[in-house]
């Protein structure tokens, strides 16, 4: 459990969720992370291996539904706004959703076409999953050879795997990378 723990605070704090302003800095320790563990375990087989082109199935959709509100209630008060923090957890541990972060945020409302659309990006909900699956569907060759070029590494050998990026890393790389260099 420490082991977890200490992985989990030091993911998040490399992806900058324990700056100096934030409740994970102010008011936790490594102990705390101590319930999401336990919500992680609990959905793991579920969310494992669930990616963009799953979205469409109402039954994962809402195996996702349920871990996403209980990764944010072990993780932050309910007084707290948590779409950045919980899909950087969910990002990292299944790789299911990419990270709704500023920059993602503002490249996917860039390309939405109306107003409900825009709004569709402020929650990681199915309105917003259904816009990053009608992506996938038509950048499917792009987001293969993205997949196809950048393999995913063993940790112990250094060497290339067999494993391949979700296609989620490979939407959150293009929609922090968007926004990121203007």
């Amino acid at each position: 459990m420490e082991t977890s723990c200490l992985h989990l605070c030091y993911y998040l704090a490399s992806w900058g969720m324990l700056r100096g302003s934030s409740f994970l800095f102010h008011e936790t320790n490594a102990l705390h992370y101590q319930a999401v563990i336990g919500v992680i375990e609990k959905h793991n087989k579920a969310l494992r291996g669930w990616d963009v082109p799953d979205y469409v199935d109402t039954a994962r959709l809402e195996a996702f539904n349920v871990a996403w509100d209980e990764v944010r209630a072990a993780l932050i008060p309910a007084d707290r706004t948590g779409l950045t923090l919980v899909s950087k957890v969910m990002m990292g541990v299944w790789g299911c959703i990419p990270s709704f972060d500023t920059f993602f945020v503002q490249t996917f409302k860039g390309l939405s076409e109306s107003p409900t659309e825009r709004r569709a990006w402020n929650r990681a909900g199915a309105d917003a999953l259904g816009m990053l699956y009608d992506v996938w569907v038509e950048h499917e060759d792009e987001i293969e050879r993205a997949r196809d070029r950048y393999p995913v590494w063993d940790f112990t050998t250094g060497a290339a795997t067999e494993w391949r990026m979700p296609v989620a890393k490979v939407l959150d790389i293009y929609g922090f990378y968007e926004s990121w260099k203007r």
